[in-house]
């Protein structure tokens, strides 16, 4: 079957159709880290991938694996260390059998360090299990897990590491998480194999797959939710960045799975899977990948990117309100300042130094609602950066000084380009694209502190116990830093460590969220 089947233009908007699932807009609109400003540039990706390419049609194979012994080698290769991945493939159950392994390194005590290693397999506890997890150096692991798979039917699952968080994927949605509280290093002495563990020096492999997998792939960073989405319905063919394996299994016959990311880590078909005709991703989208992974070619990925069709490569965002500079058509002065006097506040420099500076900093933003002329508060701006450059490496640290610098050089820029606006309510917003669902202003609140904090945070959640409950963090510029799910809360209130998380200084927004409904609370980091 044609993976994309419109029958003209209009017919691919309300409904994209992959394999054994109905994919629609809806979806995309569902998942939580997707930005409605981006829909129309997913859309326009597909529409120009179906006008540009002349042919998708290629021939799609799979390989069937008997659950008795059938597996692939791919040899000791794919060890990802304590970096971001993804790995993902189509899967089809044969039988619900104890312990399908999908994709699987590691994670026995045969390996070296034991139980090191990551992997996808189902049916582990229970038959209608799918998981996803990663094992630590330290003999430790953390698992996703998903109850509703059946035989019979084809699946996309992915597993994403992203920092602790690990998140389950099924069919583009993410099903499942967990949060292991450190970064593991997940590399191991035991060899990659496709459709069962391998257990290394024991001189056995066991845990068998029971039924087909295609298109394989592992990738060395963290795909967000759009990414998987978009891109699991078609075939990855050519080298891409960051794509460290892609197994296709196109071929006819044969006892090799080529590897087609261009690094030819090669697999050995083992006591013969056999090849079968797939009806999963037949056709070619490397033209959307080209186009979609960095619509604006300045090196952030579209789906993390502010400014998705402007390259701004800093993802510099003056207010806030998750809208980059380089495509905001206004910034607010009252935000800005804000902001700067909330980092200043939590630098922890001599009271008078900050006194002086958030004092004047909050005068210009008076000035200019008021109307000054807007040389004259540029000109304050140039006083209050020569003040920060005689403080600099004294009362101030030198980093912090460069900060404050820069953003202050920005709102001049911004001024004279005659994008900046005054909002009388002054109230600094988290940013908008980050949280697509809004919180209700009679749903009970939350208190964290301290705030200014050095990296351990009290959640007084008393209003939320005996509800399901997760935290998100999201950095000045929209990006998740932290995820973490608590399940059904028991407690009054909870304590988080960000001590260990690579966060440097600045302006963050924790949200909780529970019955779907989000609060969220702007902090300060400042180590």
């Amino acid at each position: 079957m044609n993976l994309l089947q419109p029958t003209s233009v209009s017919g691919i908007l309300p409904t994209l159709i992959f394999p054994s699932i109905r994919f629609s807009i809806e979806n995309f609109i569902n998942l939580k880290s997707f930005d409605m400003k981006k829909l129309s540039q997913l859309v326009l990706l597909i529409l120009l991938a179906l006008v540009t390419s002349p042919s998708f049609s290629q021939t799609d194979n799979c390989l069937d694996f008997d659950g008795i012994n059938d597996f692939i080698n791919i040899g000791n290769v794919h060890n990802l260390g304590t970096s971001d991945f993804t790995i993902e493939a189509w899967i089809y159950l044969e039988s619900l059998s104890t312990s399908n392994k999908i994709i699987n390194k590691g994670q026995t005590v045969a390996g070296t360090p034991s139980n090191a290693g990551y992997a996808l397999r189902t049916s582990y506890s229970n038959p209608e299990e799918i998981n996803f997890s990663v094992g630590h150096s330290d003999g430790s692991f953390i698992r996703a897990t998903y109850l509703g798979v059946a035989i019979n039917t084809w699946y996309h699952v992915a597993g994403v590491r992203n920092g602790t968080n690990i998140i389950l994927y099924l069919d583009g949605v993410a099903v499942a998480t967990a949060n292991s509280g450190v970064v593991y290093d997940v590399d191991t002495n035991i060899p990659l194999a496709i459709g069962a563990l391998h257990r290394g020096s024991y001189g056995y492999t066991s845990e068998f797959m029971d039924g087909k997998i295609d298109e394989v792939r592992i990738w060395n960073r963290a795909l967000c939710a759009e990414e998987i989405a978009l891109y699991n319905s078609c075939a990855i063919t050519t080298p891409k960045p960051n794509l460290i394996a892609v197994y296709n299994f196109n071929q006819n016959s044969g006892l090799t799975a080529t590897d087609a990311s261009g690094n030819d880590n090669n697999g050995i078909l083992t006591n013969g899977p056999v090849w079968k005709s797939s009806p999963v991703a037949p056709d070619n989208c490397d033209n959307i990948l080209e186009e979609g992974f960095d619509l604006d070619n300045d090196g952030i990925t579209y789906c993390l990117d502010n400014c998705p069709a402007t390259p701004n490569p800093t993802q510099s965002d003056l207010d806030l309100d998750g809208l980059g500079d380089a495509c905001d058509p206004s910034t607010s002065i009252n935000t800005v300042v804000d902001n700067l006097n909330n980092y200043i506040g939590g630098i922890g420099i001599h009271s008078g130094i900050e006194k002086a500076l958030t004092s004047r900093l909050s005068q210009v933003a008076i000035k200019f609602c008021r109307g000054q002329n807007p040389d004259v508060i540029i000109t304050q701006l140039n006083s209050i950066i020569h003040y920060v450059q005689h403080h600099s490496g004294g009362q101030i640290p030198e980093a912090d000084a460069d900060y404050l610098i820069a953003q202050i050089q920005a709102l001049i820029a911004a001024i004279q380009a005659g994008t900046v606006k005054c909002e009388t309510e002054g109230a600094p917003t988290p940013p908008s694209g980050v949280f697509p669902q809004t919180a209700n202003a009679e749903s009970p609140g939350f208190d964290l502190y301290p705030n200014p904090t050095t990296g351990s945070i009290t959640l007084d959640l008393q209003n939320y116990q005996e509800q399901e409950v997760s935290i998100t963090i999201h950095n000045a510029f929209g990006q998740q830093v932290f995820f973490q799910m608590e399940g059904i809360l028991k407690v009054p209130s909870i304590n988080l460590d960000l001590t260990e998380q690579p966060l440097p200084n600045g302006v963050y927004f924790l949200s909780v969220i529970a019955e779907g409904e989000r609060q969220v609370k702007q902090f300060v980091l400042a180590r």
